[in-house]
């Protein structure tokens, strides 16, 4: 499995389960992709400046170590933690549509 494909599972999983939970799409649209935009940009933030670092804690792309990955360091751990959050929202998400009365 590519790398960068953990990242993928997370936001597309992110996005899935906020389809499937909301009625509207306007909330579906903006809870799916609003909450992947909200991680990057923890992340970007964090990453320029030093007193910003605490953003990190609320994002899981911070799971994401380009630097251990082009390093050869032990990064599997964190790829394999990312790889189980999605699995998470995924399941998450199919039960919700399971359980969800649909508006006809």
């Amino acid at each position: 499995m590519k790398h960068y494909k953990t990242n993928k599972i997370n936001i597309s999983g992110i996005s899935f389960f906020f389809s499937s939970y909301c009625n509207l799409t306007k909330n579906s649209l903006s809870f799916g992709t609003g909450i992947p935009i909200a991680f990057f940009l923890f992340q970007l933030l964090s990453t320029v400046d030093e007193s910003l670092n605490v953003l990190n804690y609320f994002t899981v792309n911070a799971l994401f170590d380009t630097t251990a990955i082009l390093e050869g360091e032990n990064y599997w751990w964190k790829l394999i933690i990312l790889l189980g959050i999605g699995i998470v929202v995924y399941i998450a998400s199919l039960e919700v549509f399971k359980r969800k009365d649909l508006p006809l």
